[in-house]
């Protein structure tokens, strides 16, 4: 699991921190380079987290309920749940972006297959995608 120091910053460097962090995000708008960027800053292990939570908040704008994300993206209900939380109270970054990237017409594969996974998994064929 991901961890944080037990030592806290410094209030006004983790101010400056956070926003040359930010800052860092915006330079990059080419995908190749974000590509690079995550793969130089974050773990694998971070990637694929941060990409659920992504995940997760686009199905719950789509409709899925929360046995099916659990099933599809292998989460339990408890992150589902605190992802639809921070959506829900705090979730304008996820809001702009999973409304941008449903807009896109090319994910209508993606839910062609989590569609048919979901119709294997309940006549107990889990194993479809695998």
């Amino acid at each position: 699991m991901t961890q944080v120091s037990k030592f806290p910053l410094e209030k006004q460097i983790e101010v400056q921190i956070q926003e040359m962090f930010s800052n860092a995000i915006c330079f990059v708008n080419e995908k190749g380079d974000v590509e690079k960027l995550l793969d130089d800053i974050l773990t694998p292990t971070e990637r694929v987290m941060l990409a659920k939570r992504l995940g997760i908040a686009v199905l719950l704008e789509k409709g899925y309920d929360y046995r099916e994300i659990s099933e599809i993206l292998k989460v339990s209900t408890t992150t589902i749940t605190t992802v639809a939380k921070w959506k829900k109270m705090r979730g304008g970054g996820y809001r702009k972006v999973v409304g941008m990237l449903l807009a896109q017409e090319n994910w209508g594969h993606f839910f062609e297959l989590v569609g048919e996974y979901l119709k294997e998994v309940r006549r107990g064929m889990g194993s479809y995608l695998k």
